[in-house]
């Protein structure tokens, strides 16, 4: 869950998030990380993912910051325009869309990405929701499993 950040001046928010350790019982991996957000024109994010298994992984805001359940809990991407299901380039796409991450061999991840959909303040805040970042099965299928 992202929690509210310290604020300075009327539009500089600076949350950060830390990812829950793996709900998947027959997982090998122990994810961990933490990210940080700002907002001056789009929000960037930053941060580094740990304990992956090697290759593509999904990067979403979900609805709801609630991990009680695991995935299940957290709702489906953060959508509050109705959009279609997109990649982090198209405009019409779920806010949350923000793409896949690259684990390494080492099962590290870095992310540094500026997305116009996510805002940090506002009626469409994600402060309070999730990142989810899942494993993507076989090559770019549509088949994720949450972590």
């Amino acid at each position: 869950m992202c929690p509210r950040g310290s604020s300075k001046g009327s539009h500089q928010v600076y949350p950060k998030c830390t990812l829950a350790t793996s709900t998947v019982e027959s997982s090998l991996y122990y994810e961990s990380g933490m990210f940080s957000f700002l907002q001056a024109g789009g929000t960037t994010v930053t941060g580094e993912v740990t304990g992956l298994k090697p290759g593509s992984h999904g990067f979403h805001i979900h609805v709801f910051g609630d991990y009680s359940a695991g995935c299940v809990s957290t709702g489906s991407h953060f959508n509050p325009s109705g959009k279609e299901h997109g990649g982090p380039t198209v405009n019409n796409r779920h806010a949350g869309d923000l793409g896949n991450i690259q684990a390494g061999e080492n099962g590290v991840a870095t992310v540094n990405i500026t997305d116009s959909q996510i805002p940090l303040t506002g009626e469409n805040s994600i402060i309070g929701r999730s990142v989810v970042v899942c494993l993507i099965h076989r090559t770019r299928s549509n088949v994720l499993t949450c972590f």
